[in-house]
């Protein structure tokens, strides 16, 4: 057996040895720089991005013949040569490291540089097969328009059916079904309501000017006029053919329902039977928008007609959202009786369960209230936790320790492994998800094992995730960077467990993890943010590639965190959500605010928020539990409890907490007391 600290040179010996490479650790007397492969490599794969092919050809007689990156230098080596090389060279490339996913994203720079040099002939021998990406797949298709003309205007119906744009690569295609009379004035039509109910408002414009016949262009004005004032529903010209007046204001009552719920609730109730010709799904669709509006939105005017029409018609989707709205108006009969109308699947979850205790409990049933609460805290998730408070039971963590055997020697796990050690944490993602998509269950076991055991903490949350390893929870929450959040805890007084838990929903332990709005690393720092927090204290504020470094990241994000609970008076719940959602959103939530804080959490107007909120609290307690921290794990802490049941626990410090209440209960029950003394 190996010794686990010497797990990972000894995984990279075997690999370099079972797979007969060479190790290409060449010294000066070869003009190779200091360094082993990792290094030597690196330096070549950063002169093959810039097109230096010299230095790569000086690089590479470090590197040996053969050597485990080869595909990434003649990858970039192709790429520069494009579109002017053989398609069969790409081929011919794809087929020797069809393992690697470099395969697949040379076939689409191939097929993008060949559509755009116009070289058809050289698309089609790129890839016998349609490739997944829209664009890529419209320039494949249109480069088949003359030998498969059937399949490329059938796709062109398809795509055309959207209520976005589409790219740029699609229009050639969209030509040749107008011409073919594929797509023709009714399809526009249909394509128009779509982009219609979708607000946009230029694709529609864009869309009507395609139109030719005189009864869809008068339609189209009028589509025209709704978006500009959808109340117009009611005035839509009686000359408009009776089909195209139904779907006008079908389409006009769809966006009116955002905009004034109540009027058109009352339309709706006047002239309801101005949409009975409609096809069933497309009617039901406009009487949920009208429903899901009045209830999200809080419209007293309309509560009669949304629980009469619920009562007869209404989805899960929507009856959660009403008993949603019955939690945050506190109105437990209400939530009862909604309760009994829900599908099964949602009956029986955790947050359904919670709150069905807190009504029975609120009604003066406190058995039933602990019969639900003990069912609920048989699951892990946030609601379940509170419900174990509730009646003092331990958390469900239900934690499994899967010992599946060791991946076998795979060049794949070298050339992750090489990519992570020398920073290239994207490309060494790539490799892992190509991985786990070609392997099955067990072998997505194995391999979060091994990223676990290798200290690969983000890959083996994702393959961990992607074998369904839900109980694996030391694959699945890993104490990734703990001695940087342990640091910067100490630096801020913010709990390391709730950085850390912070850190695990924001972005996985991605330390180059980016998001669309641009906020970067562990804890999705947002650069003007990094910048407030440093010219503060007299600083320059870090650059945006700055912000990538662990220590560095997660220093700001526990000062951004204490900042927040200073405002919120270290309300951890507000203060995450002010996180997430920005301190401003979270204190006009807070205008109404003396609510008890789990019914805060749940009236937290955006979903996003307020299951980030809940997310982090379980994972702080998973994570904490994990650390040996059980005695202060609670998912809540005593101040924040005491918002939640009215009183605080006496004589003990909050963040000291174990958080068993018992509120209805004058003992602990007997189980607890057992569990108590081991």
């Amino acid at each position: 057996m190996v010794p686990s600290g010497g797990y990972r040179g000894f995984v990279l010996i075997t690999l370099f040895l079972v797979l007969g490479l060479s190790a290409g650790v060449a010294g000066p007397e070869r003009g190779c720089p200091e360094g082993g492969y990792g290094a030597h490599f690196h330096k070549a794969l950063e002169a093959a991005r810039a097109d230096d092919w010299s230095r790569v050809a000086e690089l590479e007689l470090c590197l040996g013949d053969p050597h485990p990156m080869a595909a990434y230098l003649e990858f970039h080596r192709l790429r520069s040569e494009l579109p002017e090389i053989d398609p069969q060279r790409v081929v011919a490339y794809r087929e020797r490291y069809a393992s690697t996913p470099l395969a697949d994203v040379l076939k689409r720079v191939a097929l993008r540089r060949y559509a755009e040099a116009g070289d058809e002939a050289a698309v089609r021998r790129v890839t016998d097969e349609p490739p997944s990406r829209l664009a890529l797949r419209c320039h494949w298709w249109h480069a088949h328009l003359e030998t498969r003309r059937g399949g490329a205007l059938a796709f062109a119906r398809d795509t055309w059916h959207a209520g976005v744009s589409r790219p740029a690569a699609c229009d050639g295609l969209f030509e040749a079904a107008r011409d073919a009379g594929v797509i023709d004035d009714r399809a526009i039509w249909a394509r128009m309501r779509l982009a219609f109910r979708n607000d946009q408002s230029g694709l529609v414009r864009y869309l009507e000017g395609l139109l030719g016949g005189e009864r869809w262009l008068d339609a189209a004005q009028w589509l025209q006029r709704l978006d500009d004032d959808p109340a117009r529903v009611g005035d839509i010209d009686q000359q408009v053919p009776p089909r195209l007046r139904e779907q006008l204001t079908a389409d006009g009552l769809y966006r009116l329902a955002r905009e004034d719920a109540v009027a058109a609730r009352e339309y709706l109730e006047q002239t309801g039977q101005a949409l009975a010709d409609l096809p069933a799904g497309e009617r039901r669709e406009v009487f949920e928008r009208v429903a899901w509006y009045s209830i999200i939105r809080e419209v007293p005017e309309n509560r009669g007609w949304v629980d009469r029409w619920l009562a007869e018609h209404g989805d899960g989707e929507l009856l959660e959202q009403r008993m949603r709205r019955a939690v945050i108006e506190e109105q437990w009969t209400d939530l009862v009786y909604w309760y009994a109308r829900l599908p099964e699947a949602s009956a029986a979850s955790a947050r359904w369960q919670y709150w069905l205790g807190r009504a029975r409990a609120e009604l003066g049933d406190p058995a039933l209230a602990r019969e639900h609460w003990r069912t609920a805290a048989g699951q892990r998730s946030f609601w379940g936790f509170l419900a174990a408070e509730r009646v003092g039971h331990p958390y469900a963590l239900e934690e499994a320790h899967p010992e599946p055997d060791p991946p076998g020697p795979d060049p794949a796990l070298l050339r992750v492994r090489l990519l992570y050690e020398v920073g290239e944490f994207r490309l060494a993602r790539d490799e892992w998800h190509h991985l786990l998509r070609e392997g099955d269950r067990e072998q997505r076991l194995a391999l979060a094992a091994h990223a676990h055991r290798q200290g690969w903490p983000e890959l083996a949350v994702v393959a961990a995730n992607r074998a369904g390893a839900d109980g694996a929870l030391a694959w699945r929450f890993p104490h990734a960077h703990r001695e940087t959040f342990q640091r910067a805890g100490a630096d801020t007084g913010v709990e390391p467990c709730l950085l850390m838990a912070v850190a695990r929903r924001e972005s996985a332990f991605h330390r180059d993890a980016v998001s669309p709005a641009g906020a970067r690393g562990l804890m999705q720092v947002l650069p003007g943010t990094a910048r407030q927090l440093v010219e503060a204290r007299g600083g320059e504020g870090p650059d945006a590639r700055a912000l990538l470094d662990p220590e560095l990241n997660v220093r700001l994000g526990a000062e951004y965190m204490q900042r927040l609970l200073a405002r919120f008076d270290d309300n951890r719940p507000k203060a995450l959500a002010a996180y997430n959602a920005g301190p401003g959103r979270v204190a006009g939530w807070l205008e109404r605010d003396g609510r008890p804080l789990d019914v805060w959490i749940e009236s937290i107007p955006y979903h996003e928020t307020r299951a980030y909120v809940q997310a982090v609290l379980a994972y702080r307690t998973i994570l904490a539990h994990r650390g040996g921290l059980g005695p202060v794990a609670s998912v809540v802490s005593g101040e924040e409890m005491a918002e939640l049941y009215g009183e605080a626990p006496a004589g003990q410090e909050p963040a000291m907490v174990r958080l068993s209440q018992h509120p209805l209960d004058e003992e602990p029950p007997e189980e607890i007391l057992e569990s108590s003394q081991d």
